[in-house]
């Protein structure tokens, strides 16, 4: 299983050490700041990236997102478009603009979906 991290700070750094412990091999790291790109990448020896886009071109089965909340929304859709299951730290977005789009992504390619 390919797993993308959209978010690596603290949040995000538990997600992946979760999944190592868990034995999945294949995590990418997005985040657009340096600093935790280069954190993340010295802890896990995972590949990173400064771009959703750059990160949803590993074609990952799951993306967990666990930037600012403000980005949910609009990363979600695009992890979404791109078939990857989503694991969406809470609150969903600060908004309901774009539910609508990311209900109908879910239902339309059968992705497993969870808020938490």
């Amino acid at each position: 299983m390919k797993i993308l991290i959209a978010g690596l700070g603290s949040i995000g750094f538990r997600h992946a050490n979760n999944f190592k412990q868990l034995g999945v091999e294949k995590l990418i790291g997005f985040d657009p700041a340096t600093k935790p790109r280069a954190k993340f990448e010295k802890h896990f020896n995972f590949p990173v990236v400064d771009s959703l886009e750059k990160g949803l071109a590993h074609s990952p089965d799951l993306t967990v997102i666990s930037s600012p909340n403000y980005y949910h929304m609009e990363q979600a859709i695009m992890a979404a478009k791109q078939g990857s299951h989503l694991f969406i730290e809470k609150p969903l977005s600060h908004s309901h603009d774009g539910l609508d789009i990311l209900v109908g992504l879910i239902k339309e390619k059968n992705l497993f979906t969870h808020v938490g």
